[in-house]
Order: C-alpha cells, then sequence, then structure tokens
C-alpha cells in the first residue's frame, strides 16, 4: 500500500500540509490523513483490502483516473490473491 501512495507523489515529490488525521484502528482497518493540496483538501487512506476498496469509485492506473468497474474491483482481488500465495499479507 505505500508503494501505492507514493506513486502518487506529485513530481519533485512536494509535500502537502496535513490538516487532519484519522488514525489506524482495528474497527476500520484503515488510517487517513486530509492533505492541503492545489485541487483543495485531499483524503488519502491506506489499510486493508477488505475496508478501502468498497470506498473506492476509480483508481489511478498508469497516471490516468479510470473508473473502478466490478472488473477492476475482481482484478485487485486476484492480485491481493497472488501476493497471499507469494507469503505477502
Amino acid at each position: 500500500m505505500e508503494v501505492a501512495l507514493l506513486q502518487g507523489v506529485p513530481p519533485g515529490g512536494k509535500m502537502f500540509p496535513r490538516i487532519g488525521e484519522i488514525p489506524f484502528d482495528t474497527a476500520r482497518r484503515r488510517m487517513s490523513v486530509i492533505c492541503d493540496t492545489p485541487q483543495g483538501q485531499m483524503l488519502y487512506c491506506k489499510g486493508a483490502l477488505e475496508s478501502v476498496l468498497p470506498l473506492c469509485s476509480a483508481m489511478l492506473l498508469q497516471g490516468q483516473s479510470q473508473p473502478l468497474d466490478e472488473a477492476m474491483r475482481d482484478a485487485c482481488w486476484q492480485c491481493r490473491s497472488r501476493w497471499r500465495n507469494r507469503g505477502c499479507g
């Protein structure tokens, strides 16, 4: 998950001011931060796939925002299964 967040860093690695945070907790199985960006306030979230994926309507794929349809959701679950089979998570 951290790799995905790092890939979303803007060119030059500019850090945006953090204006809020929702810490990780076991009930939510995710944590979130709110940053002030040139596009406005943005919420960045990381956590368990089963907690985060249902909240998503789009994904960043090769630098482009794409709708997150059922086929892409299935692909995310399959990718997770492959990683788990390799002992990663």
